[in-house]
């Protein structure tokens, strides 16, 4: 079997108790998303890779879960001003691996390249489903029940901008993000927090990001406030 169908066959087997949760599977995606309220989607998605199995010595196929959250709001936003042709269904707010979650619990990102080492038995794929399971039942739908407010995302974009955030680790993805969250919320301090997302910006080489940032600025006053 090839990682696509891999990743089909687990997702069929976890589909019945994931479903018992909401949440509805997209093996095109090879996600599962579930649409919280108006404003957010929780996803849980399986990547695959080729790797070497500690257990058998074998090469085999590694499947690492990942949650991810998704502010429609927000992301309608970075789906205009991107430069990367990017649309609002590829775009997530925030979320990480699972490996990376737990090796970070107090969201600061001090520990990387954690990864769970979950493979696929093809003898028995019940056993790599339900460990899959396991890891949403015990991380991803916490995460997603606890993040999925407006409070929770404002904290993660605009505080604390000094320190690498697991939850969005990339820098110039945070800056932009935070300036749209402080104008949708219509926060009182937003002319403060444009400054400092945009003196954090200095340090961004990437020119499709500081594309993004330019184009974020000229629109920044009709962003409405949401909340």
């Amino acid at each position: 079997m090839n990682k696509k169908e891999v990743v089909k066959a687990i997702m069929t087997k976890m589909e019945p108790e994931m479903s018992r949760f909401g949440f509805k599977k997209s093996f095109g995606r090879h996600w599962f998303i579930k649409q919280q309220d108006k404003y957010f989607k929780g996803y849980y998605r399986l990547i695959a890779y080729d790797g070497l199995n500690p257990g058998t010595r074998d090469v085999g196929i590694r499947i690492e879960p990942h949650v991810c959250l998704q502010n429609i709001e927000i992301e309608k936003v970075c789906e205009e001003i991107s430069s990367r042709g990017l649309e609002l269904n590829s775009l997530y707010t925030i979320g990480n691996s699972i490996a990376e979650i737990i090796a970070n619990p107090t969201g600061e990102y001090l520990s990387r390249n954690n990864e769970l080492k979950i493979f696929f038995d093809e003898l028995n794929p019940d056993a790599t489903a339900n460990a899959l399971l396991k890891y949403f039942e015990g991380v991803a739908l916490p995460y997603i029940e606890r993040f999925a407010n407006w409070q929770s995302l404002d904290e993660i974009f605009n505080t604390n901008l000094d320190k690498s955030s697991v939850h969005c680790w990339l820098y110039p993805e945070r800056h932009i993000r935070g300036i749209i969250i402080a104008k949708m919320l219509g926060k009182s301090n937003t002319s403060e927090l444009i400054r400092l997302h945009t003196k954090g910006m200095e340090r961004v080489t990437n020119e499709q990001y500081i594309v993004e940032f330019e184009r974020l600025l000229k629109i920044v006053d009709r962003i409405p406030v949401i909340i």
